[in-house]
């Protein structure tokens, strides 16, 4: 039977293809006649009895078949990770394929065929990834064919009274890996908005921070940035803005310099999992220096407060009333959300209103229905008054404070007044919302007008702005606090100070007076500008400005009153 063996082998599996990426199907396997020549991807197994040698595999895509041996049971199939094994006595092994964890699970692939098996033997079993069974006592008994997409050779068959064709061989698969590059993030892809600085303490920066591809917005928080330079800072939010474009908001509490920086083992991922490179930090190309005050000259400050020490400071006391919420000072002044009353902090000292100030808090309100929240700031009395309408604020005469009615969209004004529900001015139309802002009381001494504004949104620009006159509530050095406060879940946090510098040099060096005019000459700061305040009794409270003069490249000036007509009159240098 010889004639009907040879036309009995084994079919080669089909190629396949992926763009210029072939995979060459395996072999057939070769039967008793042997014609066929069983090569392939991974070759078909040798016929036994006849010593038929083994298929051929392509280079670099598998490995030979099984060579026949004395025994009449064929030899297993290549396969792409062994060769196929010789049939001895049963049917020899079909060659295993090659491990992949491709899909997520290890997997073989291209596992050759089993050779047939002489009666009584069993065929060869395939190789892992797919490799057919050969025919078990020389029929086509238990005889599977290599599996499609596995590339494994076929394995032979021994034919006898009834030829039987050998295994053919599995098709051909291409295993392809993508490898997505990782997320990037350059230096100089870290932009602050101060052009470079100078930026003052507790004066919030905002970074724009662009990856190279868009990232898994959960994965970049507060907690993937600190600072490589000096200063302490707090990140206060980051926000994607755009596909990889991210808003990073920074406070730097303290002085030094600022150098935002990704820190090593910071963990920011792609949507598909892939990390940016963090072995080594990614800082800011630029540094920025952090200092107390880029404010007016002339001012120093006072003291600032971001009650890290989990209390009020050295500065500040609480002043409650016996209705007053909670209060805690976990790295903020926060208010209990329990409506009802407010609460609010004075400072120790009493006598502010003697001197030019400017008194500067955060605030962050979280709702807007409420109107137990009602943020304030200013200065008066640090008394608690128990007394109908009063709610916990600060009635006490004197005050000037600014309350926000988050609750209304309005900005209002307290002047001395006597209840909580006055309100001596109005802004409406304040677009007020859940969130953090900067509240601004800015103090005039000589004229005693109290300048109020809000920054909304805490972005540096002061929107709304308005006066209001206190030099008729009876301010003096012992009832000048500086105060702030509200209720229901609000919280205040980087409060800052600054005054007049008592060390700004100020001297009279001259009073000429020739018919009805006065010359005042004097040594100051240049730079500075100052007012000719007279007075026919020493009260300079109601200004009664002659002249003004700023120093412009010089220390030395003179004021000058051109209608001295009194008998005597007091004369007072001012600075502004």
């Amino acid at each position: 039977n010889s004639s009907n063996d040879e036309l009995k082998a084994g079919i080669p599996g089909l190629n396949s293809s992926f763009g210029p990426f072939s995979a060459i199907g395996g072999g057939g396997g070769r039967t008793y006649g042997g014609v066929a020549t069983g090569d392939g991807g991974s070759g078909g197994g040798g016929a036994g009895a006849r010593n038929m040698a083994g298929g051929s595999s392509t280079a670099g895509q598998g490995n030979a078949g099984g060579s026949g041996s004395g025994s009449a049971s064929g030899s297993g199939g290549g396969g792409a990770g062994q060769p196929g094994a010789q049939g001895t006595p049963s049917g020899g092994k079909g060659g295993d394929g090659v491990a992949s964890a491709i899909s997520g699970v290890t997997s073989y692939y291209a596992g050759g065929g089993g050779g047939g098996g002489d009666d009584p033997v069993a065929g060869g079993s395939g190789g892992l990834g797919g490799g057919g069974h050969g025919g078990d006592n020389s029929t086509s008994n238990n005889q599977t064919s290599g599996a499609a997409g596995t590339g494994g050779g076929g394995g032979a068959c021994r034919g006898t009274a009834v030829a039987q064709t050998g295994s053919a061989g599995g098709s051909g698969i291409v295993i392809i890996r993508y490898a997505f590059p990782a997320p990037q993030l350059v230096r100089s892809a870290i932009i602050d908005d101060k052009n470079g600085g100078p930026v003052t303490v507790n004066t919030p920066v905002t970074y724009t921070v662009t990856f190279t591809e868009d990232m898994d917005a959960a994965s970049v928080t507060a907690t993937d940035f600190s600072n490589a330079g000096t200063a302490t800072i707090m990140v206060q939010s980051v926000v994607e803005t755009a596909p990889g474009v991210f808003t990073v908001r920074v406070t730097p509490t303290s002085v030094g310099t600022l150098q935002l920086q990704v820190p090593v083992g910071a963990v920011l991922t792609n949507p598909a999992g892939n990390p940016v490179n963090t072995r080594a930090a990614i800082l800011d190309t630029a540094i920025l220096n952090v200092v107390i005050s880029t404010s007016p000259t002339g001012y120093v400050l006072d003291f600032t407060e971001n009650f890290s020490g989990n209390s009020s400071g050295p500065n500040m006391t609480l002043v409650t009333s016996p209705d007053s919420p909670a209060t805690s000072f976990n790295g903020a002044f926060t208010i209990a959300s329990s409506p009802g009353s407010r609460i609010y902090l004075g400072t120790n000292k009493k006598d502010y209103s003697k001197a030019d100030f400017i008194f500067e808090a955060d605030v962050t309100i979280p709702n807007l229905t409420n109107a137990w929240s009602i943020p304030f700031i200013g200065m008066g009395k640090a008394t608690a008054v128990v007394a109908e309408n009063c709610y916990g604020e600060p009635l006490t005469i004197p005050h000037v404070l600014m309350l926000v009615r988050n609750d209304e969209n309005r900005l209002i004004a307290r002047d001395n007044s006597q209840t909580a529900l006055a309100s001596d001015f109005s802004l409406s139309n304040v677009p007020i919302t859940v969130g953090t802002h900067r509240l601004r009381m800015s103090w005039i001494a000589r004229t005693q007008i109290a300048t109020f504004s809000i920054d909304l949104g805490n972005d540096g620009t002061y929107d709304f702005t308005f006066p209001v006159d206190g030099s008729n509530n009876g301010f003096n050095t012992t009832n000048s606090q500086l105060l702030l406060g509200g209720g229901n879940g609000v919280s205040f946090d980087n409060i800052s100070i600054l005054v007049q510098s008592p060390s700004s040099p100020l001297k009279i060096t001259s009073i000429i007076k020739t018919g009805t005019t006065v010359n005042v000459g004097f040594e100051g700061v240049a730079g500075l500008t100052y007012d000719l305040n007279k007075s026919l009794s020493l009260n300079f409270t109601a200004p009664n400005i002659k002249s003004t003069t700023t120093l412009t490249g010089t220390t030395l000036g003179t004021l000058q009153d051109t209608n001295a007509t009194e008998p005597a009159a007091f004369y007072r240098v001012e600075p502004r």
